[in-house]
């Protein structure tokens, strides 16, 4: 997404935050719309209301990090699901499916969450069995079929099948260490000697 506005509107950071905001504002509807359906339109404006003014969603909201987008896609996913689930249409859970695939190439942390997904199709009372096992398989399929091109990627790039090409000590000594020397003061040096003391 923001590869693509720089793209096309050149390096523009403060269009990525703006694009940011309308994604979170969208979150909120989502909410809401997922509130007034699981339960009443009492519950979604509380929930919808609290997610507004959670202090970590704006935080997010008005940095150039991935937390925003993912967090959208992944509302929406479950949202499709939901209503899948309540008028049994194989068709929501595959969109379902394709949109938190997309969520997990955003942040991979999803990448297990097809398997919680697939037991609740499991056990959700009222369906018949042929339809939860096409459910199921359709979700499934569906879903590695749109991770499965930069799965391809990396392993073709790094000889390693996962979502990501970086390591363990690559996310500690860079990554991670620059998070921790922000968030404490302390030099990213000093940082990643103290993470070499304790690892």
């Amino acid at each position: 997404l923001y590869s693509t506005i720089y793209l096309l509107f050149g390096i523009k950071p403060w269009l990525v935050i703006f694009v940011q905001l309308l994604l979170n504002v969208i979150s909120i509807i989502l909410v809401y719309l997922l509130g007034n359906m699981i339960f009443n339109k009492q519950v979604a404006t509380i929930s919808a209301s609290l997610y507004a003014i959670d202090p970590h969603t704006i935080l997010f909201s008005n940095k150039l990090l991935t937390e925003t987008l993912f967090v959208t896609l992944f509302i929406l996913s479950v949202l499709l699901f939901a209503y899948g689930l309540k008028h049994k249409r194989i068709f929501l859970y595959i969109l379902s499916a394709f949109v938190i695939g997309i969520a997990t190439l955003v942040r991979p942390t999803t990448y297990y969450f097809p398997l919680v997904i697939a037991i609740i199709i499991a056990i959700y009372p009222g369906l018949r069995w042929v339809f939860r096992s096409k459910a199921i398989v359709g979700f499934i399929f569906i879903f590695f079929i749109t991770i499965f091109p930069w799965l391809f990627r990396n392993y073709s790039a790094y000889n390693h099948f996962s979502l990501t090409s970086q390591s363990g000590s690559f996310l500690l000594f860079e990554q991670i260490a620059y998070t921790e020397s922000y968030s404490t003061g302390k030099s990213v040096d000093h940082v990643r000697e103290e993470f070499s003391r304790k690892a």
